[in-house]
């Protein structure tokens, strides 16, 4: 073998060995450093849902949510927790990354959180056989029932994006607000997608949605306010002594082929689902001797949705 032909084994050996080399450091030290923040992530999460069983097992035994994690014995580990209702409290922690496709498959609980310092929400209201009923964040009101009917128009819901939002109105609810004089509407909602959806953690896809861009005008342009869990001015929907089958609508969401719910919400087919989406109606929007005209609007993977027409009549 003459000194080219060494001379190029030799480089393409040295060349072999650099690979191998930065493949071994990046497995060690990249690969390594992201399985290890994946592990640390979940490990938070099933620590919240440890200190989820021990919460519920204090309130069994006190009819209260411990004012602090050091009044619960036996913790994993301590973060922050925030009492937010009768049943309701957030746990926080900080998060190496977004939650991922894997630590959904792997997580004891349904979690939804963002890098960094980011809280997830629970309530054991039927854990602990608490019925939510009267109440609210910030916000007690007196709520009573009222016969409306309810129509929708067009009658398959209204579309943005991949996303269409449809109102079943003879499931919806309306109840008088005693205490200010205005409305909640709670309208029997099914949201879906017509994507194929594979992945929960991507928005890009067009298989998530948001709610915190709906919208409910009236014919004089006044607006009625979403209700969401967790803001000042939630009202729960569900008055005592009040039959009601149906919960709240997660606020935001990412469709899969494996989704399944329970708990108040009616799973219908692999790519949507079905609950209670409300809005708070203040005085003067709704009008008792008239045919009350409003309009329904949602914007979702950067498209806005036609009108939905609903129409109240009491």
């Amino acid at each position: 073998m003459n000194k080219k032909k060494r001379t190029i084994i030799l480089v393409i050996g040295v060349f072999f060995i650099i690979v191998i080399i930065f493949e071994i450091i990046w497995y060690f030290f990249l690969g390594g450093k992201k399985m290890m923040d994946f592990e640390k992530d979940l490990q938070i999460v099933k620590n919240f849902n440890s200190i989820q069983s021990k919460i519920i097992e204090y309130y069994q035994a006190n009819k209260k949510l411990p004012e602090k994690l050091e009044l619960v014995s036996g913790l994993p580990a301590v973060y922050e927790y925030i009492v937010q209702d009768k049943t309701l409290f957030k746990l926080c922690a900080d998060f190496t990354s977004d939650v991922t496709d894997e630590i959904v498959a792997k997580s004891p609980i349904r979690v939804d959180y963002k890098q960094g310092h980011d809280c997830v929400t629970f309530n054991i209201g039927s854990a602990v056989g608490e019925a939510q009923n009267n109440i609210v964040v910030k916000r007690d009101v007196i709520l009573l029932p009222v016969v409306a009917t309810i129509s929708e128009n067009p009658g398959a819901g209204v579309k943005a994006g991949s996303i269409t939002i449809d109102i079943e109105p003879s499931k919806s609810k309306m109840f008088k607000n005693e205490t200010d004089g205005g409305y909640l509407v709670n309208f029997y909602s099914t949201i879906g997608t017509d994507k194929e959806c594979k992945s929960t953690v991507n928005p890009e896809n067009g298989c998530c949605y948001t709610l915190n861009d709906v919208s409910l005008v009236s014919d004089n342009e006044k607006n009625a306010i979403f209700n969401r869990l967790g803001s000042d001015t939630y009202i729960n929907p569900s008055p005592a002594g009040l039959d009601n089958t149906f919960g709240d609508l997660p606020v935001s969401f990412c469709f899969s082929g494996g989704n399944s719910f329970s708990g108040g919400m009616s799973f219908s087919g692999g790519m949507s689902f079905s609950g209670g989406m409300s809005f708070v109606v203040p005085e003067g929007i709704l009008n008792q001797s008239a045919l009350n005209l409003l309009s329904f609007k949602h914007k979702n993977n950067g498209e806005n949705s036609e009108p939905l027409e609903i129409t109240i009549k009491f």
